[in-house]
């Protein structure tokens, strides 16, 4: 395959991130949220935690570590746990696992660098700031009698992945009337799809992504690079 041609100013502003970006993980996470009231979270203040599943909160020995990442993500919206004996304002329902592992194809771009005789081969080495466990390859320093890379090469690939979701919902403690269920207030989905099976280091990205869009509205799904050390992350694990 030819070597797609490389300008000077996208090797100068790769060259900016290879010395900047550091060695921190990074999650790409997918949000799809949902809020249906106009104010948001804004016209509520006290909610209570349930699950649609009620073996989750027994059988599962870390949903009150996932549900305490919950309350600090509401918190940040003003929303208390309602104290015993009081009636909240929001039921919240959460929801969150790991789905079984599947094959997916994935494109990386292999560096190629020319010296005084020609064209080297493609050089592959480790990415250390990428995706968790993502097998992804970038450019590295050159090899010895290389100049510079002069364009790059497609190679498609089969990884492994598993998606790791938190799926948080709001309903009003009160029947809509005549029968109906009550209405929902919120519902925000929050995924991460990568070769690590590690759930439990996922939760506390996922939360913080969901308090970052909690009571809006998306149109559809977002993607976001979550750093590991990202304020939001911060803020989720500071509060358990």
């Amino acid at each position: 395959m030819k070597p797609k041609p490389v300008s000077r100013l996208c090797l100068a502003l790769l060259a900016s991130v290879l010395l900047t970006s550091g060695c921190t993980t990074r999650y790409e996470v997918k949000v799809d949220a949902i809020a249906r009231t106009r104010g948001g979270t804004g016209d509520y203040s006290s909610y209570q935690i349930r699950t649609p599943n009620p073996r989750l909160a027994t059988a599962r020995p870390d949903f009150r570590e996932t549900a305490q990442y919950v309350k600090t993500a509401l918190s940040g919206h003003g929303l208390y746990e309602a104290p015993v004996g009081t009636e909240p304002d929001l039921i919240i329902e959460i929801d969150y696992g790991m789905d079984a592992p599947r094959a997916k194809q994935e494109t990386i771009m292999i560096p190629i660098y020319g010296d005084q005789g020609g064209i080297n081969q493609p050089r592959h080495l480790p990415l250390q700031d990428e995706i968790e466990d993502r097998h992804v390859r970038r450019a590295g320093a050159a090899q010895p009698g290389t100049r510079e890379v002069i364009g790059y090469q497609e190679e498609t690939r089969t990884v492994t992945v598993r998606e790791k979701y938190l799926l948080v919902s709001g309903l009003e403690n009160h029947s809509a009337g005549e029968g109906r269920p009550p209405n929902e207030v919120f519902n925000i989905r929050v995924t991460a799809e990568n070769a690590s099976s590690d759930l439990r280091a996922h939760v506390p990205v996922l939360a913080g992504a969901m308090m970052e869009k909690l009571g809006q509205t998306t149109d559809g799904i977002v993607t976001a690079r979550v750093p590991a050390d990202h304020q939001s992350v911060a803020f989720i694990k500071r509060g358990f």
